[in-house]
């Protein structure tokens, strides 16, 4: 088990180095001791820079494992935020995304010797950051030989809560030419700080999930595509739970096949061209339901012209924050350089635009519970989008035109706002309008849109909160109304306009059937 345990350090520390080589990062790295060591934002307590992206790289000797306890934190909730990496570099896999006020906030500890940790701040709104700390830590390392029996494996003292501050690790092996089986009968954690990494130990470790939070549908087994797994199970200083209990066993079976809807699952990646007016959107499969599990998708966007640039954003995500990654790459290739790693349910929309004519979106989903997925638009990026108006007249024209709410896509909007759209087409055509994102706080704060120009006509839809399908209307003058309260803001919407000859134009357009009154 020592030998194995060394051998992984060696491998991660020359994966670190070549990293560093070709991206040319500076990385702040740090050795781990028994005695605690102090790190955190520049100027804390004081707020950070805009536009700052730090990263920490903390290392403990082979064998070994480094706690880091994270004592406040407070950034911009929408889009500043801690990014913690089980391993060496940002290809490693993500144990925690961590922002907004956080005073007492988590610990963490590593399944091996590293540790990396990233922090980045947008162009607005900065706050005191964080503060934290990191020292070695002791983890009790047992090793487990599986049979052709099922055999049980738990979290310590379950079903009582397991104890506070603990870190513990299984070596599952199975005889020669044959695969591990394993299957959780039930799992219930802290969700922000306690967890099991799951991996196979084929010749360099590879990650297969990080399992947190409370499971209560039926779980997935899991077989390893070696003949062991290794699971590291650690807790921080608050909020146990009772754990988990799992079985395993030796099998020379293979996993059975997952059952596959074609009709229904959609395009799982792609190459696409981005039009030259306009814009066009992929999404992931299944979006009106849930995405399935075990999902490893990539959509490459290219420009029709080299000197071109792509501007990307995603309307809608919803995935399971700690597990299933969206991840954006300026370039074609997986090691291109990663413009964001994004999970959860974001506040706010985030707009990246390519250096290149390529932008690559990559989409993981691990073992076990899934989200409706997410929708990502794309375009030419003609110009910087300004800041719009609070409400204008528009005339539409058959070519696409877009209007949005204020600060779109920078900042949330403002409070108190009460903004009206007039949109009119010529004489003979109608006007269409489709909402391609809608993100408002949901209770208070609302878009309507209206058939006709008066504040009394018919209203067609009223939206609040957040949306994953888009929704268009037809009339032959539109009203758009876009009223927020005096406190929480989210991100708002943008929307397109055009003008159609009819209602089948437009569903031809869109590829689906439309809203009118």
């Amino acid at each position: 088990m020592r030998s194995l345990v060394i051998f992984i350090a060696l491998v991660s520390y020359i994966s670190a180095e070549r990293i560093r080589r070709e991206s040319g990062a500076t990385v702040q790295e740090f050795l781990a001791e028994t005695k605690s060591q102090d790190f955190g934002t520049k100027n804390h307590p004081q707020p950070y820079e805009d536009n700052t992206d730090c990263s920490w790289l903390i290392r403990g000797p082979p064998g070994q494992k480094v706690r880091v306890n994270f004592e406040s934190i407070h950034t911009e909730r929408c889009c500043d935020y801690i990014t913690i990496y089980d391993g060496n570099s940002e290809d490693s896999p993500i144990l925690a995304t961590l922002r907004g006020n956080l005073p007492a906030a988590a610990s963490f500890v590593s399944t091996f010797q590293d540790f990396y940790i990233s922090f980045h701040s947008d162009d607005s709104v900065s706050a005191p950051g964080f503060n934290a700390s990191f020292s070695l830590v002791s983890s009790e390392d047992f090793e487990l030989e599986a049979d052709d029996e099922a055999k049980n494996l738990t979290s310590q003292n379950f079903p009582d809560d397991y104890p506070n501050d603990s870190s513990r690790c299984w070596t599952i092996i199975a005889p020669e030419g044959q695969q591990v089986r394993l299957f959780f009968h039930h799992f219930s954690t802290e969700l922000c700080c306690d967890h099991l990494a799951l991996y196979d130990m084929t010749e360099t470790p590879t990650f297969v999930s990080l399992l947190k939070g409370t499971y209560r549908r039926r779980m997935r087994p899991y077989f390893s595509k070696s003949g062991s797994f290794l699971l590291c199970f650690s807790s921080d200083e608050k909020g146990p739970m009772s754990g988990f209990r799992a079985t395993y066993r030796a099998t020379s079976l293979l996993p059975p096949p997952r059952r596959t809807l074609p009709n229904l699952l959609g395009p799982c990646g792609g190459n696409l061209t981005v039009p030259e007016d306009g814009h066009a959107e992929f999404r992931s499969p299944t979006i009106w339901r849930y995405y399935p599990n075990g999902l490893e998708c990539s959509w490459i966007v290219r420009a029709p012209k080299p000197e071109q640039k792509i501007r990307l954003w995603f309307p809608y995500i919803h995935t399971e924050e700690c597990c299933d990654w969206i991840i954006v790459r300026d370039g074609e290739n997986s090691d291109s350089p990663k413009m964001a790693t994004v999970s959860g349910s974001p506040f706010a929309f985030h707009p990246y635009t390519s250096s290149g004519d390529v932008i690559r979106v990559d989409f993981r989903s691990d073992h076990v519970n899934v989200g409706r997925g997410f929708r990502a638009i794309y375009e030419l990026q003609k110009e910087i989008i300004q800041p719009q108006e609070c409400g204008e007249n528009l005339t539409a024209v058959a070519s696409p035109q877009y209007f949005s709410s204020s600060n779109w896509p920078n900042g949330p909007y403002g409070n108190n706002e009460s903004c009206v759209w007039i949109i009119r087409a010529p004489a003979g055509r109608k006007v269409a309008v489709t909402l391609l994102g809608v993100l408002t706080e949901p209770q208070f704060d609302s878009i309507k849109i209206l058939n006709g120009a008066e504040p009394m006509s018919r209203r067609i839809v009223e939206l609040r909160g957040r949306f994953y399908i888009r929704y268009s209307a037809l009339g032959d003058v539109l009203r758009v109304e876009f009223n927020t309260d005096a406190s929480g803001r989210a991100g708002g919407f943008r929307a397109v306009y055009r003008s159609v000859a009819d209602r089948q134009e437009l569903i031809n357009i869109l590829g689906y059937r439309v809203q009118s009154k």
